[in-house]
């Protein structure tokens, strides 16, 4: 009689440390929950802060031997083309007195020889590419600009 008590009085103290560990299990994930939830939230008003703060643009970089690039980026309210090409790409410039002028992308450097020169184009309201009407560092950037800077010859 004494061993079959022992027994059970095992087998409640296993239930029972069974029972606390699943309650303590179900409030941990219980509080888990709760705080990814609550951290959704701040996500996504943090989001939508920087919608007023930023500009979501797109940039491809087209480097005249079939490779290109296109980064898709947030930048701060403000910034020219050529600041976004500076975030995503080495880049050199000359400086004239109407503003740079952009050499090389890359190491990509233009060549007189060869006659290839870095243009950059506006993507038009048709989904075509334009040539841009100002020099990268004068064009402010707004949010759903897609941009292209391209290693070819003039048109002209």
């Amino acid at each position: 009689m004494e061993v079959v008590f022992m027994a059970s009085r095992a087998v409640t103290i296993v239930a029972i440390v069974a029972i606390v560990i699943a309650a303590c299990s179900i409030a941990l994930a219980a509080q888990t929950y709760y705080e990814v939830f609550m951290l959704s939230a701040k996500l996504e008003n943090l989001k939508e802060s920087l919608r007023t703060i930023t500009s979501e643009v797109s940039i491809t970089i087209d480097y005249g031997n079939g490779t290109t690039r296109t980064h898709k980026l947030l930048v701060p309210i403000g910034y020219t083309a050529l600041d976004a090409l500076r975030c995503i790409a080495k880049v050199g410039t000359k400086l004239y007195s109407w503003g740079e002028y952009i050499v090389a992308i890359d190491d990509v450097y233009e060549s007189f020889e060869k006659n290839l020169y870095w243009l950059w184009y506006i993507m038009g309201d048709k989904g075509n590419w334009e040539l841009a009407p100002v020099g990268a560092g004068a064009y402010v950037l707004k949010s759903g600009d897609h941009i292209k800077f391209s290693y070819e010859r003039p048109p002209w």
